[in-house]
């Protein structure tokens, strides 16, 4: 059995939930760019309602929101230094692929997308029971730019996925799921897989996955 808390930060949303195995015992999200302010109450409710010890806590490592991400992988390296916990760490476009199986299983493939910004999104390929097709990758979306990895019969899922459905051909056979963010609430599933195999993080060198590098400027002066 495996008693986990599982914590989504990478996008509008902030997200928890704790699970038994898959099951899911508690679960809050809330709207907006506060997840600094949001996720400590979130977290403190949630253990005092179960009234339950963890055995393990899930982050979703990205790609995504920099700043959502820092925040989520900071608390998440600081309570398992003070639970004496093992941190797992799960891919933010896995946990979107599997809501997108969640919703639609009439699909071949599955390809969550995360908005990069202008033209860009961070997107994988996956089939239809969540194997890996291809590695998670960055792509500027341009007529023809993504043949190889986009088939008929795709369903493409997440922020990235408005671009997608304006530039990408309307002869193929795609479908579209719009404005759908990763949820802590489809962690379990592979959180549970992950303890149940021990593949836990180095708590002292784990970082997000940002995907592509993260630049800081300067304040004007």
């Amino acid at each position: 059995m495996s008693i986990i808390l599982n914590i989504e930060t990478s996008a509008n949303s902030c997200s928890i939930c704790i699970s038994e195995n898959t099951k899911i015992l508690f679960s809050e999200v809330k709207e907006g760019f506060s997840h600094a302010e949001m996720l400590a109450p979130m977290v403190k409710r949630a253990l005092e309602e179960t009234k339950i010890s963890l055995d393990a806590l899930a982050v979703s490592m990205g790609p995504g929101s920099y700043t959502g991400l820092r925040i989520g992988t900071s608390f998440a390296k600081g309570l398992c230094f003070s639970l004496n916990i093992p941190l797992i760490a799960i891919s933010t476009l896995k946990i979107l692929a599997k809501k997108g199986a969640n919703k639609n299983t009439t699909i071949d493939t599955l390809i969550p997308m995360i908005d990069a910004r202008r033209d860009e999104v961070y997107l994988q390929s996956f089939t239809s029971d969540l194997a890996e097709i291809n590695k998670s990758t960055n792509l500027i979306l341009e007529a023809g730019s993504s043949k190889h990895l986009i088939k008929d019969n795709t369903l493409i899922i997440g922020s990235g996925s408005v671009k997608a459905q304006k530039i990408l051909s309307p002869s193929q056979k795609l479908n579209f799921i719009h404005e759908i963010e990763a949820s802590a609430n489809d962690m379990p599933f592979f959180s549970h897989d992950k303890f149940a195999k021990n593949e836990f993080e180095d708590l002292a060198y784990f970082e997000p996955f940002y995907l592509k590098p993260f630049y800081t400027t300067q304040k004007k002066k």
